[in-house]
């Protein structure tokens, strides 16, 4: 036989006065890096928790699925960090690019200095042959 489901059988226990969990919202405001912004938001205990656990509101928004995010609000502030987090990493990425631009500018120019010093003192050298040989070969008074 199958076990019905009413509160007076077996399987069941009755209900207890208390509920077994309450999840009270409360009303906090949280500081996001990325954004350079406050925001108030409505969270869980559990959430709290989970945020300290993550290290700040960014990283539990970035890093959490949209099934535990539960909240069109959190979903849309998830988008903006995303979208914040990539300009970042291209304008770090840009910096990046440029400063090896720079660096390589600065080697080209350095072997470039290098090349014209050396043709410099060949030049000196082929000039003191030059007045050494003509001075040699010259009459003496």
């Amino acid at each position: 036989m199958a076990a019905q489901c009413s509160r007076t059988s077996l399987f069941f226990p009755p209900p207890s006065r208390k509920p077994a969990c309450v999840c009270v919202k409360q009303y906090k405001k949280f500081r996001s890096e990325l954004l350079g912004r406050s925001l108030r938001l409505n969270v869980t205990p559990y959430a709290m928790r989970s945020m300290d656990k993550a290290g700040g509101l960014d990283n539990y928004i970035l890093h959490t699925t949209p099934y535990k995010l539960r909240s069109e609000k959190a979903m849309e502030l998830k988008i903006q960090l995303v979208e914040r987090y990539n300009r970042l990493q291209l304008k770090s990425h840009a910096v990046k690019v440029k400063k090896a631009l720079k660096d390589a500018l600065a080697s080209v120019e350095v072997e470039r200095r290098k090349t014209a010093q050396k043709n410099v003192l060949a030049k000196i050298a082929e000039l003191t042959k030059k007045t050494s040989s003509a001075t040699a070969g010259a009459p003496s008074s």
